[in-house]
């Protein structure tokens, strides 16, 4: 779409099955969405962010115990001594990942043209404490969308300059 930055038209965001926000259009989807290599994680529009933390505190998962987070923030720690992955660790392709895999939803932010899926072994982030993952989707206190670098991983993304587009293939890159 027009825009300063590599801007997207987002339909909506999904956790599971469940569309983030669901309403008329124009209170559910993001007013403007933008592709930013640059930014870490996915900063979602509030109507979205406010769903999608309530579905993800709500759920109770063996092997995983809530940990102490901001109002806004959550992040549990790896109890099962046999699946800890020790400090800056990453999920994907883990004994701890599938767990996460297993009990968190699939997040979807749907484009005009397909859907950017991500694993919850992807979206959660080691914190700084060993064994403890943080969910690296937040709110961006507005009502527009970052689809961050986070959304890219085990993607290859292309940016199509002069036919005004970005495709995200899903990509094994272990």
């Amino acid at each position: 779409v027009e825009s300063t930055y590599y801007g997207v038209d987002v339909t909506r965001v999904m956790l599971g099955d469940e569309w983030l926000g669901r309403g008329t259009r124009d209170t559910a989807t993001p007013a403007s969405s933008i592709v930013d290599s640059g930014t870490t994680f996915n900063y979602l529009h509030s109507v979205a962010f406010g769903p999608l933390l309530a579905r993800v505190r709500s759920k109770v998962c063996a092997g995983l115990v809530k940990t102490a987070a901001p109002k806004d923030e959550f992040c549990v720690r790896v109890s099962d001594a046999r699946l800890r992955l020790g400090r800056s660790a990453t999920l994907r392709g883990s004994g701890a990942g599938a767990l996460f895999d297993e009990c968190f939803d699939e997040v979807q932010v749907v484009l005009a043209g397909g859907a950017i899926r991500m694993a919850p072994s992807q979206y959660f982030y080691a914190s700084e404490d060993a064994d403890e993952f943080c969910l690296g989707i937040f709110d961006n206190y507005e009502d527009s969308l970052v689809i961050g670098a986070i959304n890219m991983m085990d993607h290859e993304v292309i940016f199509d300059r002069v036919g005004r587009r970005i495709g995200f293939y899903p990509r094994e890159c272990a």
